[in-house]
């Protein structure tokens, strides 16, 4: 994989270790930021060590979990299909709003982590509709 898969699937992990979680901390958030806008092979490998030690204080049991579920490992963003390259392109594109178009890209990043699709054809329209496309 590159540097930029790993980090997206790095952020995917990240979103869904968080899965029920009311809140999204601030130190998460500026993460995603940073990691959906970097173009830099060295910033995303110091990013993905970021989101690593942001998921270990926040699961500090999963790492060393003796019947592992999923929820603390990265997502594999090598082979991403067309649907989700569209909706991780405009959720690149909102990465630094905050506020309720914040919580769009985090409900993105968890989806595109998911199989349905049909999720992800509405938050595409969702998304553009925030980009003033739609």
């Amino acid at each position: 994989m590159d540097a930029y898969s790993d980090l997206i699937g790095a952020l995917i992990g990240l979103v869904r270790s968080l899965d029920g979680s009311a809140t999204i901390s601030d130190t998460a958030m500026a993460l995603i930021r940073d990691g959906l806008s970097c173009t830099d092979k060295k910033e995303a490998e110091r990013l993905i060590g970021a989101i690593h030690e942001e998921k270990d204080r926040l699961l500090p049991m999963c790492a060393s979990c003796a019947a592992p579920c999923g929820r603390h490992d990265d997502y594999d963003a090598s082979g991403l299909d067309g649907i989700r390259r569209e909706l991780l392109g405009i959720i690149r594109s909102l990465a630094s709003i905050s506020g309720d178009k914040g919580f769009f890209v985090v409900r993105s990043l968890f989806a595109i982590g998911e199989d349905d699709t049909d999720g992800l054809s509405r938050l595409i329209d969702e998304g553009k509709g925030y980009l003033g496309e739609a």
